[in-house]
């Protein structure tokens, strides 16, 4: 197994900044993900280590060798483009078997190599078969059973899966990731799907505007944010203005809320409280003087759960209060850039199908009722 490190690279395309100063490090054998929005820099640092694109400084290094003006097809690196990138022309086996015959290898060994990642990727009967005879998701297997071919120590992923429908998405997603784990190397993969990221990684790196806002294994992305964008990118938060007063307090407008100590103690001063919308519940005629007001404004049903829409108003007079609606505050995290916690588990316990198919959330208010909530 091969580590990947990327050593303060940077990249300019005329006046634009792709990647900005970014060190890097892919553990040998795991599974790393480059997240974040449309133009954060995270497939060009891909191109980078792939040697399509040559950074303007800094270093590429692959198993401790720098392999920064090395070219693309001495890197002995996999490449699965997000386009497929198939010969129109040739067959199955002929596409996987590309790389096998460029570099000489014997004809018995590259059909060998060829059946095995057949049966590998679920390809096993369709060898003879052209790319326009194949759907969306067994064009992209044959692209990475090529990419897998010459048995490369790091294989790098470039969206792969973008191009296909959900469903297939979701169980293409889990089959990399065995066959990863399976043939034991390392995987470098880009994606701008949070749920992807979270469900498949061992470390996730979130990128925006060419630089690593923070890099960890899924659970610390999620729970323990260090940035606002990283909170509100990953997962769904809610996000309050307020002031450190302590370890474990926060001033909200005119409110003043206990919080589960996180390390900053001795630091003071404007900051985000974040909490998670599976943090809160919803309740009318709360007494709590913790709580926070709102009034809701709409429900909606995200996959198999209830989810309802609300506008806080923190302060005496803010927008959205009404009298006896309250939001119960429960244990959050409040640092400096951002507040998580556990991961979002939809239930559908109180729900009724209605006579046209929708179904009505039986615990949620109607439109326009004040609400409150509470965090477990």
């Amino acid at each position: 197994m091969t580590t990947l490190a990327f050593e303060a690279v940077a990249k300019r395309f005329g006046g634009t900044v792709a990647v900005d100063s970014v060190d890097l490090s892919v553990p040998s054998g795991s599974f790393f993900t480059l997240l974040g929005p449309s133009g954060c820099g995270k497939t060009t640092l891909l191109r980078m280590a792939a040697g399509f694109v040559l950074p303007d400084a800094g270093r590429v290094r692959v198993g401790g060798a720098d392999v920064t003006r090395v070219p693309p097809h001495r890197r002995g690196l996999g490449f699965v483009f997000q386009s497929y990138a198939l010969f129109p022309t040739k067959t199955v086996f002929e596409n996987i078997a590309f790389a096998l015959a460029l570099r000489g290898d014997a004809r018995a060994r590259i059909a060998a190599r060829v059946t095995a990642l057949c049966r590998l990727v679920g390809l096993h009967g369709l060898e003879d078969r052209y790319p326009h005879e194949l759907s969306g998701g067994q064009q992209q297997r044959v692209a990475l059973a090529r990419a897998l071919a010459p048995e490369p120590p790091v294989l790098l992923l470039d969206e792969p899966l973008s191009a296909l429908d959900a469903e297939i998405r979701l169980r293409l997603r889990e089959e990399i990731r065995r066959i990863v784990e399976e043939l034991g190397i390392t995987a470098l993969y880009v994606t701008h799907d949070q749920e992807e990221a979270l469900s498949i990684s061992d470390r996730i790196a979130v990128m925006r505007d060419g630089r690593v806002l923070q890099a960890g294994s899924p659970s610390e992305i999620y729970l323990h944010p260090r940035h606002a964008f990283v909170a509100r990118f990953v997962g769904t938060a809610n996000t309050i203005a307020c002031r450190i007063l302590g370890e474990d307090r926060v001033q909200c407008g005119d409110r003043r809320l206990a919080v589960r100590p996180n390390g900053h103690a001795g630091h003071a001063g404007p900051t985000i409280l974040t909490w998670r919308p599976e943090h809160g519940s919803v309740r009318t005629g709360c007494a709590d003087p913790a709580a926070l007001p709102g009034r809701l404004v709409g429900a909606k049903l995200p996959r198999a759960g209830g989810a309802a829409a609300a506008r806080p108003g923190i302060g005496r007079d803010g927008p959205g209060r009404a009298p006896g609606a309250r939001l119960v505050r429960g244990a959050a995290r409040a640092r400096s850039g951002a507040v998580a916690g556990d991961r979002p588990r939809f239930r559908d316990r109180s729900a009724r199908r209605r006579t046209d198919g929708t179904r009505r959330c039986l615990g949620c208010p109607p439109p326009g009722r004040p609400f409150s909530g509470s965090a477990p």
